[in-house]
């Protein structure tokens, strides 16, 4: 081997190491950006356990839905008195309107209360279906 060649494969090979420790600081910043990932979904299931504990043992009625209507969080109290749901469950990407539909409008204080909160777009279809079902 010419000392040219020897040269060029020293070269090479350091290239090679500098890579290699640039590689290693990079699965390293990942595990440890996994870490603080997996421990911020620890604290956030341990902080929606307790919500959800203390929603589902207040007579208060708690919902949150999206902009199309569809319940993303509804409590126990709210299930059993408003929606007839089996459990908080059920809600899951149904809107007030599914709910309605299924008790077949029959309950003036479920349509009149979730008819406030309606976007306008929905409350004309909401309107035919409580004139239909009545």
């Amino acid at each position: 081997m010419s000392n040219k060649n020897k040269e060029l494969f020293f070269l090479e090979l350091e290239q090679l190491r500098t890579e290699n420790q640039r590689f290693q600081q990079s699965i390293a910043e990942l595990q440890s950006n996994l870490k603080i990932l997996e421990k911020g979904e620890q604290t956030y299931k341990s902080l929606f356990a307790m919500f959800r504990l203390m929603a589902d043992n207040t007579p208060d009625l708690f919902w949150a839905t999206d902009m199309e209507c569809k319940f993303l969080f509804t409590n126990k109290a709210i299930c059993e008195k408003l929606l007839n749901a089996k459990d908080t469950q059920e809600r899951l990407v149904k809107t007030d309107l599914s709910f309605a539909i299924k008790q077949n409008i029959k309950n003036t204080t479920f349509s009149t209360f979730f008819a406030s909160f309606l976007p306008q777009q929905h409350l004309t279809i909401y309107n035919d279906c409580t004139t239909l079902n009545n």
